[in-house]
């Protein structure tokens, strides 16, 4: 790969994906739209930081025009819209899914004409809680607002394969470390480690696993070399892995069962232990916060 496109790349998964293309030296362009309001001290620091990149071009979503111009080539475009911080509010997460529904249809339209691989960042909660077994076979039956939106705009994606869409669908578990969220429940506790803000911690996201922001991404850009079969899912393969790492920041939270999954339909490894992306989590999060104590 050479020329990247990363829709959402002023949300977690998408701006760590645009950093890791820029370090590789490719060209990476970046489709951005509005975040919420409690997220605006995280969203000016990765605007700032992505634009230190020459190789960086940035587009607003909200910019009818300026989405994939059809003289734009690109070896693969990655879907990556949402992030904890978009299901905050009920009204704003009304907004962000209609917005989401239109890129994704026009993302659609271009990969058809350009036969551009798409790879569509999705989410484990299309599994309900009570789905507790999981692989690429079963049916998902979301209870959560989250999966319902991922399944729905999964099968927009699944319509059009007949028509030799060449994609991939990733469904990824909660995500931590530098640059999570405010809202998640991880980064809420490592602010509260810094200012000692002592207010209760609320916890939104599925706890049934998580993964380290290094290794999905290391992960996802590796499934844009190659094909692999249409539905992927990233997990640990470990138990409790959310729990341990709420143990370790002193979250108070309610047990989950794990995900558990057939290893011959897992595809992803998780190299960075609990202890150590906490551990780096804290430190970005009190280099961020440093820097807005003193401005």
């Amino acid at each position: 790969m050479e020329k990247v496109a990363v829709i959402g790349a002023n949300r977690f998964v998408g701006f760590c994906l645009c950093d890791h293309f820029l370090k590789e030296g490719m060209e990476v362009t970046g489709y951005t739209h509005q975040a919420h309001e409690k997220e605006m001290m995280l969203q000016d620091e990765m605007e700032m930081f992505l634009g230190r990149s020459s190789n960086f071009t940035v587009n607003k979503v909200e910019d009818r025009e300026s989405l994939f111009d059809p003289t734009d080539q690109f070896d693969v475009i990655y879907f990556t819209y949402f992030d904890q911080g978009d299901f905050q509010d009920a009204s704003f997460f009304r907004e962000k899914m209609k917005q989401a529904h239109q890129v994704l249809i026009k993302c659609i339209s271009y990969c058809l004409q350009s036969k551009t691989k798409l790879i569509f960042a999705s989410s484990m909660r299309v599994f309900g809680s009570h789905q507790v077994i999981t692989s690429e076979d079963v049916i998902p039956e979301p209870d959560h607002s989250e999966g319902r939106l991922f399944l729905h705009l999964e099968k927009m994606v699944n319509k059009f394969s007949t028509e030799k869409l060449p994609h991939v669908i990733i469904r990824i578990p909660t995500v931590y470390g530098p640059w999570q969220p405010l809202a998640a429940s991880y980064q809420q506790a490592c602010v509260q480690h810094v200012i000692k803000n002592h207010s209760v911690i609320s916890i939104e996201e599925d706890r049934r696993d998580v993964l380290f922001i290094d290794d999905v991404v290391q992960s996802l850009a590796n499934y844009g070399k190659y094909s692999p079969s249409s539905i992927i899912h990233f997990f640990s393969g470990k138990m409790n892995e959310w729990e341990q790492g709420a143990q370790l920041l002193q979250i108070s939270y309610e047990p989950m069962r794990s995900i558990e999954i057939n290893k011959k339909a897992g595809s992803f490894s998780s190299h960075t232990g609990i202890e150590e992306g906490i551990r780096r989590q804290k430190i970005h999060t009190r280099q961020i916060l440093s820097r807005y104590r003193f401005r």
